[in-house]
C-alpha cells in the first residue's frame, strides 16, 4: 500500500512539472506569434520545443479562439505542416488600458493582437481624485466604446497605469498624492469601481514601472542584465529592470524615491521635480505651471540656473542608483526632457564618469510608453488566465 501510495504521488509530482513547462511553452509560444505568422514547424525551431509539442498547443488555442489559421504557404514543402501558419486572432477579445500618468491622461482599446482600436484623453483632478472622478471616468470610457461600436467585445482585461505604490496583498495604495483618497482603503473599493463597471479583472502598476516594460518591449535593455528607468517630471520614481523584468520587493513595492508615506519629501523631489521647481521660480514666473517654468528656462537666467542646478542633483542620484546595482544602462523619462541637450547633457556627463559601469543615460524614445508596457502585461495575463483555467480543470 505505502508503494502503491508513493508511486501515484511521484505521478503526480511528474505532471505537475510537465504542466508548469507546457504552460512556459504556451507563454513562448503567443508571445512569437505576436511578432509575425509561423508554422509548428518554424516555433519549434524558433523556441526549441518538438513540433509535435508545439501541434498539440496550437490545437488547444486554437479551439480556444485564441488563435487562428494565418494562410496557406504555397512553397512545396509540407514537412511538419510547414504550409499552415498560425497567428493570433485578433477577434479573441479586446484590452483597456487606462493611463493617469498627469499630462498624459487617456484611456486606449486594443485588440488581442495589440491593434490601437480607440485612444481618447480625459481630464480628472491632479490631486486628490475621488470615487465620483472616478464614475465620471467609467461613464465616458463607456460612451466612447459605444461610438467606437466596441461595447459588446468581450473585454479581456482592463489595467490601470497610476502613480503611486500599490500593495499588491491588499491591492491598497500605500502612497499616491493623486489617489490619496484612496491610501488605507483595504476595501479596495478603487478597483471595485472599474470591475463592477467592465466585468473583467482589472490590475494596476505603477506607470512609472509600466514605463520602464513599454521600453523594454522596443528594445531598452543592459547587456549585463541591470537597467534602471527614472521619471523626473511633476513626481520622481524609478524602475529597476533585471533582464527586462521589473524588479519588486516587499507585496511588489519598489520605486519610491520621490516621496514618503510618512510626509517628507526626498531631496532628489525638492530639487529636481517640476512642482518643487516651480515652487522654487515662483517670483520669475508669468504663470505658475510647466508652460510658465519653461518660458522662463528660456529667456531668465536665474531660473535657467536653477534648473540645470538641478540637473547635478539628478546626476549625483542616479549615479549613486546605478552604481549600487551596477547598471550600466539608464533612461530618463518625464517632462525633465523638456529642458534641453544642456540639462540631459550634463546628467549624460556625470553618469559616465561616476559610475563604475560607464553608465550610459538616453532619454525616453516612447510618448506611450506606459501604454506599450501595461499591453505587453495585459497580453500576458491573458495566458495566464487560460492557463489558471485549465489547472483547474485538470485539478494540477
Amino acid at each position: 500500500t505505502f508503494a502503491l501510495a508513493k508511486g501515484k504521488m511521484e505521478r503526480q509530482k511528474t505532471a505537475i512539472k510537465l504542466n508548469y513547462v507546457r504552460e512556459y511553452n504556451i507563454g513562448l509560444i503567443t508571445s512569437i506569434l505576436y511578432d509575425a505568422p509561423l508554422s509548428c514547424l518554424e516555433m519549434s525551431k524558433r523556441i526549441g520545443i518538438s513540433d509535435v509539442g508545439v501541434r498539440k498547443i496550437v490545437k488547444q488555442l486554437e479551439q480556444q479562439g485564441m488563435l487562428k489559421v494565418a494562410r496557406e504557404n504555397t512553397s512545396p514543402r509540407k514537412k511538419g505542416n510547414q504550409h499552415i501558419r498560425y497567428t493570433i486572432d485578433a477577434d479573441y477579445g479586446i484590452f483597456l488600458i487606462v493611463d493617469f500618468t498627469h499630462l498624459s491622461d487617456r484611456f486606449v482599446v486594443f485588440d488581442y493582437a495589440g491593434n490601437r482600436l480607440l485612444e481618447q484623453g480625459f481630464v480628472i483632478p491632479y490631486l486628490d481624485v475621488t470615487d465620483d472622478d472616478i464614475r465620471r471616468l467609467i461613464a465616458e470610457i463607456k460612451a466612447a466604446l459605444a461610438a467606437a461600436g466596441l461595447e459588446n467585445k468581450k473585454l479581456l482585461n482592463v489595467h490601470l497605469s497610476v502613480p503611486g505604490q500599490i500593495d499588491e496583498k491588499s491591492r491598497c495604495f500605500t502612497i499616491s498624492h493623486r489617489f490619496k483618497n484612496y491610501e488605507n482603503d483595504y476595501s479596495g473599493s478603487f478597483f471595485k469601481l472599474f470591475e463592477d463597471a467592465f466585468g473583467a479583472p482589472v490590475s494596476a502598476k505603477n506607470n512609472v514601472a509600466y514605463m520602464a516594460l513599454g521600453e523594454a518591449e522596443h528594445g531598452f535593455s543592459s547587456k549585463y542584465g541591470a537597467a534602471i528607468y527614472i521619471f523626473v517630471g511633476y513626481g520622481v520614481a524609478a524602475t529597476v529592470l533585471y533582464k527586462g523584468q521589473v524588479v519588486t520587493g516587499w507585496r511588489g513595492y519598489a520605486g519610491e524615491i520621490g516621496g514618503s508615506k510618512f510626509g517628507r519629501d526626498s531631496t532628489l523631489s525638492l530639487n529636481c521635480s517640476v512642482m518643487r521647481l516651480i515652487i522654487k521660480c515662483a517670483d520669475y514666473l508669468e504663470t505658475q505651471d510647466f508652460d510658465g517654468l519653461m518660458k522662463a528656462y528660456r529667456t531668465n537666467e536665474t531660473v535657467r540656473g536653477i534648473i540645470l542646478g538641478s540637473a547635478d542633483v539628478l546626476a549625483m542620484f542616479i549615479s549613486m542608483f546605478a552604481n549600487l546595482i551596477g547598471a550600466d544602462v539608464v533612461m530618463l523619462g518625464g517632462e525633465s526632457l523638456e529642458y534641453g541637450e544642456d540639462y540631459l547633457g550634463r546628467v549624460k556627463d556625470y553618469v559616465r564618469s561616476h559610475t563604475i559601469a560607464k553608465a550610459e543615460v538616453y532619454p525616453s524614445g516612447l510618448a506611450d510608453a506606459a501604454v506599450r508596457g501595461a499591453l505587453a502585461e495585459a497580453k500576458k495575463q491573458v495566458v495566464a488566465d487560460y492557463n489558471e483555467k485549465r489547472r483547474s480543470e485538470t485539478n494540477l
